[in-house]
């Protein structure tokens, strides 16, 4: 069997999607407020959701640009999980002293800035980023995160490899 199945694809969106849902219990639930980088840390992995599912309602043929261009568009996902989630992991470990105060929500950036200094301001991080709610075996969220993203991209770029690597059909 390929990793680059039909079943795999849905099990990866379906996780994908878990982790969306697993992130909106706490957020409603538990009343944990996301900050800024778990907010696009979830961009992100709805982005390999989406792509992950789209690859297994088409499912193309291994050696095609699209399969290749799906494996692509997975690991760019998850290269994007990956930094905010690291960025967001550093954050967390910075002795208190050094981390930068809480700015404006969210909200208030989007409506007062233009989405490129958003972004820009968001990926700093601030106060909100550094306090740890959650840990589970040691990692908090964004650790977790940073696994989850790290095993995609991985899989993602042995999927894009093999697909290189596939014997032409004519």
């Amino acid at each position: 069997m390929t990793l680059n199945t039909r079943p795999l694809n849905f099990l990866g969106a379906f996780i994908c999607y878990q982790l969306l849902v697993t992130a909106y219990y706490f957020q409603y639930v538990e009343f944990m407020d996301p900050c800024p980088l778990c907010i696009f840390s979830r961009v992100a992995i709805f982005s390999l959701g989406v792509i992950l599912l789209l690859n297994a309602i088409f499912q193309p043929r291994h050696e095609s640009i699209f399969n290749k261009l799906f494996q692509l568009l997975g690991m760019i996902a998850a290269a994007m999980g990956i930094w905010i989630s690291a960025k967001h992991v550093y954050i967390q470990n910075l002795p208190k002293d050094q981390v930068m105060d809480c700015g404006a929500p969210l909200e208030i950036l989007m409506d007062v800035m233009p989405m490129s200094e958003v972004i820009s301001t968001v990926l700093m991080g601030d106060g909100k980023c550094a306090e740890v709610n959650f840990e589970w075996l040691g990692l908090t969220m964004p650790g977790w995160m940073l696994f989850i993203f790290s095993v995609a991209f991985i899989l993602m770029g042995y999927r894009l490899y093999k697909a290189f690597k596939a014997p032409k059909h004519f």
